[in-house]
């Protein structure tokens, strides 16, 4: 058995954003080939609580993030997505989405 202990994690291939918006601070990371940005937000700056306007809003952050490159992928896990209708439903709001998006609740990115 190898242990992964230490190991650095590998760079994905194609630009992937992660978000984990918590009760007080939502934090953005971009990473992929030669391109490496992190941002934290407060949560109330931006959130209101209704699925298509945090989408649209969290869509423009992501784009001040990005500053154009092309994402392949986003993953966001979201304090308040309490079950499995609520993540759908915020998933189903990034229809406007040029990438794939993924949400579910932000106590599943702990492991």
């Amino acid at each position: 058995m190898t242990s992964r202990q230490g190991a650095e994690p590998t760079e994905p291939m194609t630009p992937v954003v992660g978000i984990d918006i918590g009760g007080t601070k939502t934090h953005l990371r971009l990473r992929g080939p030669g391109v490496a940005r992190d941002e934290t937000v407060p949560t109330a700056s931006w959130r209101l609580r209704e699925w298509h306007a945090d989408a649209a809003e969290l869509l423009r952050l992501v784009a001040d993030l990005s500053e154009g490159t092309a994402i392949a992928a986003m993953a966001v896990g979201a304090h308040g997505c309490d079950d499995g209708a609520e993540c759908e439903a915020f998933e189903a709001a990034f229809d406007k989405s040029p990438f794939p998006v993924r949400v579910v609740n932000d106590a599943e990115l702990m492991p």
